[in-house]
């Protein structure tokens, strides 16, 4: 006959042969996991193209006939920066393995595909033989600014002596000589290229030095100087928009007393001649 005590001994076994069981299948369900390989997340994900869909144009789009590379290509970099494609179109993110990462190859394909959409929906259709057959946003852009930097270089020569050849002579519209020496400086600066930057202090100083000699005791004031003296006057530090404010209000005092001397002088040589 079986006592209680030897049914509480045998329900313990058997709660005992289960835990084992139950321990010895997580162990082995653990080890499966262990040899499956992993599920990894794509490296690249696709971008939200729809973020900025309303904004795909740069304004002017690309033309040899226009020369205007420059101006172009600081738009368009805005544009690659916005839909974050920058790195795709400058070649500095490369595209995974399909083997290894099958998802995240797809997802840079999309991508680059749109970079290209961008080249291409902001150039005009005579620069599309420079494109054809590039199989990257980075060869398209690589292509198109190949041809078109040396032709710049050319234009930047151009402002460049322009700028620094261009006087102005006694009795010469001062502020439309002023206006083509800052036309020059501008498209110097939207090149970008730093060996033919021109800093503001030296654009003053060639503004300076292109007036006429009656000039030179007015803009003394606001470029001449000590070298290696740190000059505290606010005069000496003014920005060129501003210095180019002093010499519009100066040239227009100058040409208003210039028509309030003139008939004065007329009265002037009639009285005197009336009593000789």
């Amino acid at each position: 006959m079986t006592t209680a005590t030897d049914a509480e001994t045998t329900q313990l076994g058997i709660t005992a042969g289960n835990n084992i069981f139950d321990q010895e299948s997580t162990m082995q369900s653990r080890q499966q996991d262990w040899h499956a390989p992993m599920q990894m997340s794509p490296t690249i994900a696709r971008i939200h193209t729809a973020e900025g869909a309303a904004v795909t144009k740069s304004g002017k789009i690309l033309d040899s006939q226009s020369k205007n590379w420059s101006a172009w290509s600081q738009s368009m970099a805005l544009l690659f920066k916005l839909f974050k494609v920058q790195g795709y179109v400058l070649g500095k993110v490369p595209c995974p393995d399909p083997q290894n990462d099958p998802v995240g190859a797809e997802n840079w394909g999309y991508n680059d595909t749109f970079a290209q959409l961008l080249i291409l929906s902001n150039i005009a259709a005579s620069e599309r033989v420079h494109t054809n057959g590039c199989p990257t946003s980075n060869r398209m852009w690589l292509s198109l600014q190949s041809m078109h930097e040396s032709i710049s270089h050319l234009i930047l020569t151009t402002h460049l002596c322009t700028l620094m050849n261009t006087t102005a002579a006694e009795g010469d519209n001062i502020m439309e000589h002023i206006s083509k020496l800052k036309q020059c400086w501008d498209q110097l600066s939207l090149f970008g290229d730093k060996n033919y930057r021109v800093s503001k202090f030296l654009f003053k100083c060639i503004i300076a030095s292109s007036l006429p000699e009656s000039w030179d005791q007015y803009t003394d004031q606001f470029v001449a100087g000590q070298l290696d003296f740190v000059n505290t006057d606010p005069k000496k530090n003014i920005d060129t928009q501003q210095f180019i404010g002093y010499l519009k209000q100066e040239y227009e005092q100058r040409q208003s007393h210039k028509h309030l001397v003139g008939p004065w002088c007329v009265v002037f040589n009639v009285v005197f001649f009336q009593f000789h």
